[in-house]
């Protein structure tokens, strides 16, 4: 009976120890006018259907150009799409098909679809309207 009131009495001592343990309380400024609670958010990159990498649009010197990266490493994988390869066609924006064996881009006021190859180098575009 001893035993049980002495655990029962650290058990009470721990517990008010974790809710007095609060260095400074929250306040609403806190939370919508410093954002100290914002989730931090990731720009300009999209995730491919395999959940295991990600593309994102660069820009060369005078290119730009789709790469693929791992999310593991963040390492460069590969070069999905250059606009060398397309006629020196440049894009500011793009976007994948469902299943990613095509990506939409914006040239300015003109939308295209690019088919990528599989196996070669070549690609077809098409203007959509």
């Amino acid at each position: 009976m001893k035993l049980k009131s002495i655990l029962s009495s650290l058990a009470f001592f721990f517990l008010a120890q974790c809710v007095f343990a609060q260095e400074k309380m929250i306040q609403l400024e806190d939370i919508w006018a410093s954002r100290t609670f914002s989730p931090e958010r990731v720009w300009g990159i999209n995730s491919m259907n395999d959940g295991v990498h990600y593309s994102s649009l660069n820009y060369g010197e005078n290119n730009v150009y789709i790469t693929q990266y791992s999310y593991e490493t963040g390492d460069s994988i590969s070069t999905i799409v250059d606009s060398k390869d397309l006629d020196g066609i440049s894009f500011s924006d793009y976007s994948f098909s469902e299943d990613e064996k095509k990506f939409y881009f914006l040239q300015k006021q003109n939308r295209f679809t690019v088919t990528l190859p599989v196996l070669t180098t070549s690609y077809t575009i098409e203007k959509l309207k």
